[in-house]
């Protein structure tokens, strides 16, 4: 007779207002996303741990600014027991570009290995837009995603969701190449603090994968496991967080737990 699989513990989700928040509890957001980044990668080839964890706390206090980024700047931290074991960042700001001024968001998830078979990733990025659209006005101002992409497979996720991206096989909108330029220059890579932190069943998608923005992200970055990324721009349309919001609501099986997400309690 076999013993009976134990169920698994449910998860916490808990949202932090880097507007709002005292300075002890974005002291303790901060360290809990040092420790985290720290585990979740490893650092790129010629540079100590040290040092690694020295670039990822200078990138996760940009993450944290919340005078710079005064628009939205929340984190999202998943913990099981008292182990943070998943988080996520979103960090927004106004920027002038020409005779234009346009909402750059950035964003960006890292989840444990042991705990990416949950949705986990999907779920981070999912909730953070929700909560952006509900509680940021969508003005006529464009929005677009930029971000620095260190592995085919979120270039592949973010493909898959936004119409418009910079750079890519088949660009739909060329005009947002000067856009690009504008934010991020002319690399095509850039070098990063980490490796990548694809692990077995990663690489084993990757190698029997189809996908046309895998192939092309490996073209343009062939080096993305030594530690470089591909500055991406995606433009973001209302029917995005539209559709973050909506997947994120039908997710839910209580009202309590919507308003849990959307802090309407």
């Amino acid at each position: 007779m076999t013993e009976a699989r134990k169920p698994k513990r449910p998860l916490q989700f808990v949202m932090h207002n880097l507007l709002r928040c005292s300075q002890r509890e974005r002291k303790q957001v901060v360290n809990d996303l040092i420790t985290l980044q720290t585990e979740v990668f490893n650092p790129r080839p010629g540079l100590t741990r040290e040092a690694a964890v020295e670039r990822i706390r200078e990138y996760v206090e940009l993450a944290t600014d919340a005078d710079r980024f005064d628009i939205y700047c929340r984190v999202l931290l998943v913990s099981d027991g008292d182990r943070v074991v998943g988080g996520s960042t979103a960090f927004v700001e106004r920027r002038d570009v020409g005779d234009a001024s346009v909402i750059v968001i950035r964003n960006g998830a890292n989840v444990l290995p042991e705990y990416r078979n949950r949705g986990l990733t999907g779920q981070l990025f999912g909730r953070l837009a929700a909560r952006y659209a509900w509680r940021v006005p969508l003005t006529r101002r464009p929005h677009y995603y930029l971000g620095h992409v260190m592995s085919p497979v979120i270039y592949h996720f973010i493909c898959g969701r936004a119409r418009f991206v910079w750079p890519a096989a088949e660009p739909r909108m060329p005009q947002m190449r000067a856009l690009y330029r504008d934010l991020v220059g002319d690399q095509e890579v850039v070098e990063e603090t980490v490796g990548s932190s694809t692990d077995a069943k990663t690489d084993a998608w990757l190698d029997r994968t189809d996908s046309a923005y895998v192939r092309f992200f490996l073209e343009k970055n062939p080096e993305f496991r030594e530690g470089y990324a591909m500055p991406v721009l995606a433009k973001l349309e209302p029917y995005d967080f539209v559709r973050a919001l909506g997947q994120t609501l039908k997710a839910q099986r209580s009202t309590r737990r919507i308003r849990s997400i959307l802090r309407l309690s």
